[in-house]
């Protein structure tokens, strides 16, 4: 046996021992609706949970992880790309607040004073009540009463 034909004995019974390559599944679009929870120990091993209403669980990564952790305790829809037990969030809608129904937005100053909050699809509700705890620019969710201030009307039946 000449030491080129031994090499190659090694070479091939070194690769017959190596694990097979398994082939990693590609994360899978998702939405998920569920509960967020933030669970570990501060400061270093804290993460966002999501609990779905079927009972799966996600850890969430990504840039809106922290946006979510805010948001402890509420019904949420989530969705991005999961992969096992990890959701890599891409969006999310927040639903229920204590069993309550939320408007989410951002506070802006209100033409004449106080503050209102601009909805997503560019909607406009102005906010009474607690809002002088609010400033503008922040992203807040709200809940009460929702008032409509008539700009125009038509009378239907006299």
């Amino acid at each position: 046996m000449t030491w080129r034909s031994a090499w190659w004995s090694v070479v091939v019974a070194v690769a017959g021992c190596l694990p097979s390559a398994r082939a990693v599944p590609p994360p899978q679009p998702v939405q998920v609706v569920g509960q967020v929870a933030v669970v570990g120990s501060a400061p270093v091993d804290v993460r966002v949970s999501l609990r779905s209403q079927d009972g799966r669980s996600f850890f969430v990564e990504g840039p809106l992880a922290t946006e979510l952790g805010r948001l402890a305790g509420a019904e949420v829809a989530v969705w991005g790309e999961a992969r096992g037990g990890v959701l890599r969030a891409q969006g999310y809608r927040l639903l229920r607040v204590d069993g309550q129904p939320v408007e989410v937005g951002v506070v802006e100053r209100a033409p004449g004073g106080g503050v209102q909050l601009r909805r997503s699809d560019g909607s406009v509700l102005r906010l009474g009540g607690a809002a002088d705890r609010l400033r503008p620019g922040q992203k807040v969710w709200v809940q009460g009463e929702m008032t409509l201030q008539v700009q125009r009307f038509g009378v239907i039946v006299p």
